[in-house]
């Protein structure tokens, strides 16, 4: 796994010297100049991307081979809003929804339940304090969640589990800021609240909820590219986000678990220290139009993170861990990989 990731990570980042860098390809007389950005004071400009895919089989209840039938959908929303309400001040917002599920039947061609495929919630806002220099001030708020946990083994969901706020200030530097291309660093201080809910006990048909809260503090790099590739067949978006927490509310009490709750539930005697570790997040979207409401779609994500912040160790009153299954679930000690590769209706404005 290790090595396959560090194959693909380096194709990527061969991509985006390439395409910084690279020769250009050969303007053609009918092609717009890619002109910096300018916009106007005081208006808003919107826009939006969104597409749908689905995906069905079906057979009769006679058919001879073990083929079942099957039904898939997902879909994904992005919207982006802004203004420069001010020629020093740049307001930017960014909302994205997925969503999609897998339907199958078991051998007695019943319909089992609907298994996710995609979910994602994520909504930012970034104001810039354009001095005209070569870096600016800003300060953001970043909301991520999904729309429903079902990580319970009971089957119960929960709505909008877990949720991240981050805040965040700093400097920003766009090297890069035309209609086509865009290149946009940031490097400040950041401080999250992790909240996540659970169910209080093993009863399926209780659900009655508790909650917990993680913080921390830390440094944060944020970059973000957008660029044609490949003659402008390919539009990519790449967002690369660093971490590294400098404190973190539930470490002591990730110190404090038990030699006895370790060694139950697997979990390392050096687990506290993961919670501070540098942690990384690198997506990557590929997208080509085929016509003008079909196109294709290749998302690729790495995520590091050693330990989940999110999930803070629980004791009853004689301090046993309570929450064991859940703590050495969010000890990820290799790189996450996301990969989807669509094709279906989109819709851009």
């Amino acid at each position: 796994m290790t090595k396959w990731f560090a194959r693909a990570a380096l194709g990527i980042c061969v991509l985006v010297v390439w395409s910084i860098c690279g020769p250009a390809a050969p303007a053609r007389a009918d092609e717009e100049a890619d002109e910096p950005r300018m916009l106007e004071v005081g208006r808003w400009y919107p826009g939006m991307d969104w597409n749908l895919n689905v995906l069905q089989s079906a057979y009769s209840s006679n058919w001879a081979f073990d083929d079942k039938s099957s039904a898939s959908w997902s879909t994904q929303f992005i919207g982006r809003l802004e203004n420069q309400f001010h020629e020093d001040w740049n307001w930017f917002n960014r909302l994205k929804m997925a969503f999609g599920q897998q339907l199958q039947q078991d051998d007695d061609r019943n319909w089992q339940r609907p298994e996710k495929t995609v979910d994602e919630l994520d909504f930012e806002s970034l104001l810039r304090w354009e001095r005209h220099s070569p870096w600016d001030p800003y300060l953001s708020l970043r909301i991520r969640s999904q729309f429903a946990d079902r990580s319970d083994e009971f089957g119960r969901d929960l709505f909008l589990n877990p949720v991240s706020f981050t805040e965040a200030t700093g400097i920003s530097r766009a090297f890069i800021n035309t209609e086509k291309k865009i290149l946009l660093l940031r490097l400040g201080v950041s401080t999250r609240q992790l909240i996540r809910q659970y169910f209080i006990t093993v009863d399926p048909d209780d659900h009655t909820t508790a909650s917990s809260q993680g913080d921390d503090l830390g440094l944060e790099l944020r970059v973000d590219y957008r660029t044609p590739i490949l003659g402008d067949a390919v539009n990519w978006l790449s967002r690369v986000t660093l971490y590294q927490p400098f404190w973190y509310s539930a470490e002591q009490a990730l110190a404090d678990i038990s030699a006895a709750d370790r060694a139950t539930y697997g979990i390392g005697e050096d687990v506290a220290s993961y919670s501070t570790t540098i942690r990384g997040d690198w997506e990557n979207q590929f997208t080509v139009k085929v016509t003008k409401v079909i196109a294709i779609q290749l998302e690729v994500r790495f995520i590091y993170a050693k330990y989940d912040n999110s999930v803070v160790p629980e004791f009853d009153a004689g301090g046993n861990l309570i929450n064991g299954e859940a703590v050495s679930d969010a000890v990820r000690k290799e790189v996450q990989f996301k990969e989807v590769l669509s094709l279906g209706l989109v819709w851009s404005i």
